[in-house]
């Protein structure tokens, strides 16, 4: 039996130092005890497999972690949405057989996302996507 991890967060480097660096800085300031964690979330490579293998998991479908873009304005949350979703496509190339991904979406603009959303399955060879439960709080 395969075991499939869904929802499996990473982070870009441009999310760690824009709209997540308040987060980042919190958890790297906790005795060391989450640092490692924020650190893997920006990997998507042999380091992630790795711990795949550590913990028998055959396959993860990554998607950008919370807070994703949904409290970003429609011109920034495109930009970081789009930027994450190559990144993680790149790692589903060079995995395709352990990683694939849901798309992050662009929400305060319903068009772009939709857009976002097609390009994201029809090129990059998504599964889906993971909308969170809000859009600028509301």
């Amino acid at each position: 039996m395969k075991v499939i991890a869904l929802e499996e967060h990473c982070a870009t480097p441009t999310w760690v130092n824009g709209p997540g660096r308040k987060l980042m800085e919190h958890a790297r300031t906790l005795n060391g005890v989450t640092a490692h964690v924020v650190d893997a979330l920006c990997e998507v490579g042999e380091k992630r497999i790795a711990a795949m293998d550590a913990a028998g998991i055959d396959m993860q479908v990554i998607s950008l972690t919370s807070p994703g873009v949904e409290q970003l304005g429609a011109a920034e949350a495109k930009a970081i949405a789009t930027e994450a979703n190559d990144f993680m496509a790149a790692g589903a190339r060079r995995y395709p057989k352990r990683l694939a991904a849901f798309a992050a979406l662009p929400m305060v603009d319903p068009v772009a996302a939709a857009a976002e959303l097609d390009r994201c399955v029809q090129e990059l060879g998504f599964q889906g996507a993971l909308i969170n439960g809000h859009i600028n709080g509301r």
